[in-house]
């Protein structure tokens, strides 16, 4: 089984955030976690590396 991608993504929209999240992590090719802000985004980058970053301008 071919490793995860694991993607951070940024948004202030929690709705948009989740329809993502369930449509990237249903190929079974990417492991979503999800902010709300730019501070949680940055508390979660201190404590994990991520391979990508998503993020609404």
């Amino acid at each position: 089984m071919p490793a995860s991608i694991s993607i951070l993504y940024v948004d202030d929209e929690p709705c948009q955030l989740e329809l993502d999240r369930q449509f990237l992590e249903s190929t079974g090719e990417f492991v979503v976690s999800t902010a709300e802000s730019v501070d949680n985004a940055r508390n979660m980058l201190s404590i994990k590396a991520f391979n990508v970053i998503v993020s609404d301008y």
